[in-house]
């Protein structure tokens, strides 16, 4: 078997995997029972990314897979593509069918208000992980099929390499306004048109889930979205909010045109073109998998504190809690303080395929983590272009940022972050640039970046390791670096 099939029980077991392998990371403030149910879908049968690595302190948690597993994963998804190009339709029909019933699980455990519904809980749960099997589809958010279709146009058409790059990030572009983008666009048309109750009642209907993040839900109501109007007006003249309203719509519709006038002329050999409607089909994934994706973490979150406040358990404690002992709360059996501190300090757990999780607590779990670390540094930061701007370079000032509710961020600074998610979207729109460890030609950092016009690297591994704070650098859109000055 190779290193990452191998079953690890042992301190050192898992030591010797780390230095045998490099990582993909991502990280992101989260709830233990969001990633109880990720993890256990990733080491499942139907991916099968075995063994993968979970670190949290701090309700802050790191992702590590190893990139030999990704690579394949991929492969084998371009493969089942190239095969049977419906496969991606039929995978859409599937993750629908265990969205709905997550969907149908929630809206019966609300029929019982405050007492927790526990077989509509395990429905719930068992249907989301199921559908996270499905929704993996695109982890690598076109990564490995853009670098060999890069590969491809360079060495056999002749493209440039920034020819090459201006073609993929156009053409995997989705047809739709992105989703995070149509609902600014949405909130906009409230705060300069007809923001009665009824139009207030129909924009929670369609984004209840836009101020959910990985560890908790905000729940709008009529209230809270008038009084975001109201902030919004306090500060903008309804010409203002016009104007962002049309560079919004008028930045995707740029972007589609020149989508169509790239395709009109395209000649690629029919194995090429399937590679490239591959992409296109991902990026239409990505996006459509973000706001399921999060609508079901909504309702995930809604459970958790029906379940901790019949239980008498501080929310902030049940972000601590796996699946189980969420369960266990039906019968108000909480997980003891004294473990709860425990895994605040440092949790290190290996998810694996047809084997129980290994967890390790400090000191173990932190020196576990300091290995991840070393082992996966590099001195450079270089990753791909999703959008060049304005092109050329841009110096400015790095800004790492974690927590976008927590962390304050300065206009005009580099935004810098592991990945980003649609509570990224408010500084995005005001950073000079964009650098994100994580991502691929379809992800959602590329995705926003280019309807926004604005400078961003992605896929750097890096970035957020090797730049700190208040660094001032250099980023070259035209070459995917970020240099320090």
């Amino acid at each position: 078997m190779s290193g990452a099939e191998k079953k690890m029980t042992t301190y050192r077991d898992v030591e010797k995997f780390i230095r045998s392998n490099t990582f993909d990371v991502q990280h992101a403030p989260c709830a233990l029972s969001l990633c109880d149910i990720a993890f256990e879908a990733y080491a499942g049968e139907k991916i099968s990314y075995s063994p993968e690595i979970l670190f949290m302190r701090d309700n802050f948690f790191w992702q590590f897979v190893p990139e030999s597993l990704l690579t394949a994963y991929a492969g084998k998804l371009i493969d089942k593509y190239r095969k049977d190009a419906s496969w991606f339709a039929n995978v859409f029909t599937e993750q629908e069918q265990y969205f709905q019933t997550s969907g149908r699980a929630w809206r019966k455990q609300e029929t019982y208000g405050s007492q927790p519904d526990v077989q509509a809980f395990s429905a719930f749960t068992d249907s989301f992980s199921e559908w996270w099997a499905y929704g993996i589809v695109g982890d690598d958010k076109g990564r490995v099929a853009q670098e060999n279709l890069e590969g491809i146009l360079l060495s056999k058409y002749g493209f440039s390499k920034a020819k090459a790059e201006d073609l993929l990030n156009a053409v995997t572009h989705p047809d739709e306004l992105s989703a995070i983008n149509q609902a600014r666009v949405d909130f906009l048309a409230l705060c300069s048109g007809d923001g009665s109750e009824a139009k207030i009642r129909q924009y929670i209907g369609d984004y209840f889930y836009t101020k959910t993040n990985y560890f908790d839900r905000t729940v709008l109501t009529v209230d809270t979205v008038r009084e975001d109007i109201g902030t919004e007006k306090s500060s903008r003249t309804i010409d203002e909010m016009d104007s962002e309203r049309t560079s919004i719509q008028n930045g995707h519709a740029e972007m589609i045109r020149h989508k169509k006038d790239l395709l009109a002329t395209l000649a690629l050999e029919p194995e090429d073109a399937t590679l490239l409607g591959y992409l296109q089909y991902m990026a239409q994934w990505v996006d459509v998998r973000k706001v399921l994706m999060m609508k079901q973490i909504y309702w995930l979150f809604c459970f958790v504190h029906v379940f901790a406040e019949y239980a008498g358990v501080p929310y902030d404690e049940a972000t601590r809690y796996m699946i189980p002992e969420i369960v266990a709360l039906s019968h108000k059996v909480p997980v003891s303080k004294t473990v709860v501190e425990d895994r605040k300090k440092g949790l290190f757990i290996v998810y694996q395929t047809n084997v129980e999780p290994v967890i390790f607590m400090q000191p173990e779990a932190g020196q576990l983590f300091e290995t991840l670390q070393k082992t996966n540094a590099s001195l450079e930061v270089k990753g791909s272009v999703a959008c060049r701007g304005t092109g050329g370079s841009i110096r400015g000032k790095v800004q790492i940022i974690k927590d976008p509710e927590r962390d304050v961020f300065v206009a005009g600074n580099i935004l810098v972050t592991s990945m980003t998610r649609p509570e990224f979207v408010p500084l995005m729109r005001h950073a000079l640039a964009i650098v994100t460890d994580e991502g691929g030609i379809a992800c959602h950092a590329a995705i926003v970046s280019r309807e926004l016009k604005k400078p961003c690297i992605i896929g750097t591994k890096n970035a957020t390791h090797i730049l700190k704070d208040g660094d001032e650098v250099e980023v070259d859109t035209d070459k995917g670096i970020v240099r320090k000055l």
